[in-house]
């Protein structure tokens, strides 16, 4: 005798959304641009800040926090709105007790998880979510911090120097 067989049901499926997809590689490509050009600009631009660091350290330190600030600002933005949307899936996920949330869109065809797996996921998305938040609002400070050093000059070239005596 037979035994029949339970009829599974598909599992959920929420579709790619073109749209998106084509926002997400228009960003991908605008950030790997301003990245090469970031490339190409900053070496000569550091080499000047170091030539003049010597001569006119608050000069130096000026130019350090405008180069920083354009480099920086665009990925601390960057950061902090994508922290804010990982934060803000990850609770809709455990409200709903479902990833993909009701209503998300999605890059690619993207099966639904239900239950524990959901909330595993929930909390490890607000876990990245929050760090990248908490990290990109941290960077300028450290970017502050470089162009301060920069006027008052390294504390440990100006100690050996000291240490080794006058030139002879």
């Amino acid at each position: 005798m037979v035994m029949p067989t339970p009829a599974t049901t598909p599992p959920e499926i929420v579709r790619a959304d073109p749209a998106l997809r084509r926002q997400v590689i228009l960003v991908v490509a605008l950030v790997f641009a301003l990245g090469l050009f970031a490339l190409g600009w900053l070496p000569g631009e550091l080499a000047a800040i170091l030539a003049i660091a010597r001569q006119s350290p608050a000069e130096a330190r000026v130019r350090t926090l405008v180069v920083l600030g354009a480099l920086i600002a665009p990925v601390v933005l960057l950061g902090i709105a994508a922290g804010v949307a990982t934060v803000r899936r990850s609770v809709l996920t455990l409200r709903t007790d479902r990833f993909p949330p009701p209503g998300m869109r999605v890059f690619r065809d993207t099966p639904v998880v239900r239950g524990r797996p959901a909330r595993v996921l929930a909390v490890v998305l607000a876990t990245l979510g929050v760090s990248l938040i908490v990290l990109c609002s941290v960077l300028p400070v450290f970017a502050f911090r470089l162009g301060v050093a920069l006027q008052r000059g390294c504390p440990r070239s100006a100690a050996s120097a000291r240490a080794a005596g006058p030139e002879t």
